[in-house]
């Protein structure tokens, strides 16, 4: 009889130890590739062109809270599906559960390079769970969305297709009363975001030379205008 009551504590145990263990071999918290159809693209269609950012499996630190993350797994987004991939500790391909509120690849010193972030206000279509690369961050917060579109060119004779894709880039603001803008990089555009700080802003200009489309120098006067 005694050994009938220990077997009961032993399935239990067993059962805590497996849970315990997938917990632990998938710290992120994700589903397989493989076992959805949510990111395939036809048997039919060939894929090509950019749609991964960045073009291959990079080092990341994984938020799966504000100060929470797990540090340097291999990770990139799919801009088609505007979804994150991460390998997990055995290999295995996956996608979070859940949006998660922040990203960060990681440079060749191990130091976060590149921010991703997520949970803005709503524009347009794009809500909470959308990803931004975050440019700058301050009284304003310079940020880029990452979309696709593509090209379809059909085989003679045939119904397979080449779909060739291509990443755009588009940018917003999110000003100091917290509401989302969408950017153009124009001189006007940009300058009536800092008319509280208009003197400062226009002897910056006059002292570098800025090009409202190019991003660095985006970047340049949002940072500026924010450590003001």
């Amino acid at each position: 009889m005694q050994r009938l009551k220990i077997i009961p504590f032993l399935f239990a145990f067993l059962f805590f130890f497996a849970c315990t263990s997938i917990a632990q071999q998938d710290r992120v918290g994700g589903w397989p590739l493989y076992n959805t159809d949510r990111f395939h693209f036809g048997s039919d269609v060939t894929i090509d062109g950019d749609y991964l950012f960045p073009s291959s499996y990079t080092p990341a630190n994984l938020y799966t809270t504000p100060q929470q993350y797990y540090p340097n797994i291999p990770a990139y987004f799919n801009m088609v599906f505007h979804v994150l991939i991460y390998k997990d500790e055995n290999g295995v391909e996956k996608y979070p559960a859940k949006v998660l509120p922040k990203v960060a690849f990681l440079d060749k010193n191990g130091k976060e390079e590149i921010i991703f972030k997520s949970g803005f206000p709503l524009i347009d279509t794009l809500d909470g769970s959308t990803y931004y690369q975050v440019l700058d961050s301050g009284k304003v917060t310079l940020l880029k969305y990452y979309n696709t579109y593509y090209l379809d060119n059909k085989e003679p004779f045939s119904n397979r297709i080449t779909r060739t894709y291509h990443l755009g880039e588009y940018y917003f603001v999110l000003d100091s009363h917290e509401k989302m803008i969408s950017l153009k990089t124009d001189k006007n555009d940009v300058l009536a975001l800092f008319a509280d700080k208009q003197a400062a802003v226009e002897s910056f200009l006059q002292k570098n030379k800025i090009k409202f489309k190019k991003e660095e120098d985006l970047i340049k006067i949002f940072h500026f205008y924010n450590s003001q």
